[in-house]
Formats: C-alpha cells, structure tokens, sequence
C-alpha cells in the first residue's frame, strides 16, 4: 500500500487506521503548503487534488471515510467495524456520516473564511454562524460519550478515527473548551499505542484539512 498524505491534514485518520491493523505501507508526502496537490502528476492521482489518497496494488481510494472504512473491512480480524448487517455496523455508518456531514463542514468554513479565501471575501459572521453551528452539532456526540467510552459498541472502531481527528481540528480552533468530557475522549484514544502522535498537535492551528 501507498499513502499520499500531509502530516496536518485528514489523512492523519488514514495513517492512524493503518497503524492499527499493523500493514505495511508507503508513505508518499504531498506539502500542501507549496501546492503539491496541484501539480498535473497528483491531479492524475486525484483530479480533485486533494489528499489522502491511498494506492492498493495499483487501485486508487481517496475521501479519508472512505480510506478508512476499506482499511476496516479488508482486516476484519483487527475488529475496526462492526459485523455486517448489523445494527452496530448501521450505527458506525451513522456517526462517520455525522462527522462529516454535520461536524466537518462547519470546521472548514471556519478555516476557509479565516485563512483561504481572500480578505476581501472573508466573513466574520459567517464564522460565528459556523461555530455555532459545530458546538451544536459536536454537543451530541458529547451527549453521546457521557454514557460510554467509544462511539459505536462501546469498542474502538475507525470510526472514532474519524471522529477523533475533527474533534484535534476543533480543538485547535478553541470549540471544545465547555467539552471536558470530550477533552477526556482525546486523551483516551491518544494512548492507543497505534495513536501518530507525530502527525498532530491539538494547541497549534497549523491544521489544514
């Protein structure tokens, strides 16, 4: 396997979930920051031109749910999504959905309107509006983790991979300090011993996507 990625950036979750089924693979590094994602030899990888981007035996994945979720399901024995056709297996597809439907955007917004767009098109309230928008969203999977330790089965899953990344980037943006549970939670999972601890840094606002 090959993994085409950034260190701060979504595809610390895919990093992650190789390090917990113990593969082996390539680590190809795309630097965001001086447009690599932009060149014609990684838009052949991903017209889209974003990372990550995992290469297995010449098949191309990309969107880091979806990396992940294929990682999962190809070493089950690793037990990084529940059984099929399960009430379990629909409720790990339900929070992955969530995170990146309701949580991720408004993060991006944020980033964007504080950083990417130009000045000009940048909008304070459209910040507040999507900060808002994230404490309300990111206080039901809070709800959620009162009661049990992981977000699906009460086991580790990759789906707590996927949460637990968003949950760093809001962190970095100041969003989580009325969540000491959820605090908690990161400092759970961050003593996985397959946790890359190198690829994230929850005080710095070096994270990019």
């Amino acid at each position: 396997m090959k993994l085409y990625e950034f260190d701060v950036s979504r595809s610390m979750r895919v990093h992650w979930t190789l390090r917990e089924v113990g593969v082996e693979f390539e680590s190809v590094i795309i630097d965001l920051t001086k447009g690599e994602q932009k060149t014609p030899e990684f838009l052949a990888i991903n017209p889209y031109g974003k990372l990550p981007v995992l290469d297995d035996d010449g098949k191309l994945i990309s969107e880091s749910a979806a990396i992940t979720t294929y990682i999962a399901e190809k070493y089950p024995e690793k037990k990084l999504i529940p059984e099929s056709q399960t009430i379990q297996r629909a409720q790990y597809y339900q929070w992955m959905s969530f995170c990146i439907a309701e949580m991720e955007p408004q993060l991006w917004t944020i980033r964007k309107h504080m950083l990417i767009y130009p000045k000009a098109d940048r909008s304070r309230d459209a910040i507040k509006l999507a900060k808002r928008e994230y404490i309300n969203a990111v206080a039901v999977v809070d709800k959620h983790l009162q009661e049990r330790e992981y977000m699906v089965d009460d086991r580790f899953t990759a789906a707590d991979i996927i949460i637990c990344y968003d949950l760093f980037w809001a962190a970095s943006l100041k969003l989580l300090k009325d969540f000491p549970g959820l605090t908690e939670y990161l400092v759970r999972l961050q003593k996985r011993p397959a946790f890359p601890g190198h690829l994230i840094n929850t005080g710095s606002s070096k994270l990019i996507y």
